[in-house]
């Protein structure tokens, strides 16, 4: 990373992304966990003269074990403590998460190679041991494979989180086991729902995992930014403040390989997101110095979003996270090899409806978004 740009270029790109970019005192923190030097201390105490570490954002939590690791003793004795705590806890939670993929591998069966992403896959590869934190496990097992490694689990003792109605279409499916592990069984790592492309390339370019995740396969480097960018630029998650980071310690991984960036370009086209990645990447290279070349940031933001995504996005900027469930049925039907039709949505909808817990479920959980996208708005 190299210094920041100018007020003028980050107030331009913090617009762009509106309220899915980290809140001013977020972007200070990532500042202090990834600018050189100097800049970085500096971005530090200005954090940390405007932040009590009692009522900061929980968002900003996560970034603590970095900013202790990256600036030691110039943080003070109750956030080095803090960042400690919030560190073995990562480690921990991390860990946890983790140990059950052997498990999961063999209840899916032999010949199985599942892809593994997000924050598993980054955990304990391109972040020392305790700074990426996570709170579940994502799978993607694609294909003709994907049910029957679905029954297989839940025949196993996992247990749906959710509804099981609209399986055959869905992308993916949150499972829990009795001792609390929560894993989110892809049937795609991006499609639908943040791309209407096929997204088989990312599988096709995997790699083999390590350690607890040597049966498993890893997204490329150059995929691994698309996707962290692409799941990142949310306004509520708290994957909106770790996507900068996920892109750094990649960016850092490869040692500087002057082809990632083209292999970053060729990845976010083929998904039909550059506008996405584009938007994602100048504010990096504004906001911390990503070095990246701007003009490249300018092509990629220059490409077609699609119609509907585009509506959806539109939302997000003012800070509503909403995904047209209209999509998801008629892409993932088509993806399945179903003909999507009015009909085939409203059964889908009836069945979904009952297995929720009928009208009063839907109201609370309609009402638990709005607080919660309001409580967003007022931060």
């Amino acid at each position: 990373m190299s210094a920041a740009g100018s007020d003028r270029d980050v107030a331009i790109e913090r617009h762009r992304l509106g309220r899915c970019a980290p809140s001013a005192s977020e972007a200070l923190l990532l500042r202090a966990c990834l600018l050189p030097g100097d800049a970085a201390v500096a971005a530090w105490h200005r954090w940390r003269s405007a932040e009590s570490l009692a009522t900061t954002s929980w968002r900003s939590h996560h970034l603590m074990p970095l900013a202790a690791h990256r600036l030691g003793d110039e943080l003070d004795a109750e956030a080095i403590e803090f960042a400690r705590a919030r560190r073995r806890r990562s480690w921990v939670e991390g860990r946890r998460v983790v140990a059950v993929v052997p498990d999961i591998v063999r209840l899916v069966g032999d010949g199985i190679e599942p892809l593994v992403f997000k924050g598993a896959a980054l955990a304990d590869t391109v972040y020392p041991p305790g700074l990426r934190s996570m709170g579940d496990l994502d799978i993607a097992i694609g294909g003709s494979q994907h049910d029957a490694a679905l029954d297989a689990l839940l025949a196993a003792g996992w247990v749906p989180a959710e509804r099981l109605a609209g399986r055959e279409v869905a992308r993916a499916m949150t499972l829990v086991d009795e001792l609390g592990h929560s894993l989110d069984l892809h049937r795609w790592p991006l499609f639908p729902r943040s791309t209407r492309a096929a997204d088989a390339g990312v599988v096709a370019r995997s790699v083999p995992g390590d350690g607890m995740l040597a049966s498993c396969r890893v997204p490329a480097v150059a995929d691994a930014i698309v996707l962290s960018l692409v799941h990142g630029l949310e306004p509520l998650a708290a994957s909106a403040v770790r996507w900068p980071v996920d892109v750094a310690m990649l960016a850092a991984s490869t040692g500087r390989d002057d082809r990632l960036w083209d292999e970053v370009d060729a990845s976010a086209r083929e998904l039909g997101v550059a506008h996405l990645v584009g938007l994602g990447l100048d504010w990096c290279r504004a906001e911390l110095g990503l070095e990246i070349d701007p003009e490249r940031c300018a092509r990629l933001r220059a490409e077609p979003h699609p119609p509907w995504l585009r509506v959806e996005w539109a939302l997000k900027r003012q800070g509503l996270s909403v995904e047209s469930r209209v999509r998801y049925y008629v892409d993932g039907s088509r993806a399945v090899g179903e003909h999507p039709s009015p009909l085939g949505y409203a059964r889908l909808r009836r069945s979904q409806f009952r297995e929720s817990g009928g009208a009063m479920a839907l109201v609370r959980r309609r009402i638990d978004r709005a607080n919660a996208a309001i409580a967003a708005r007022r931060r």
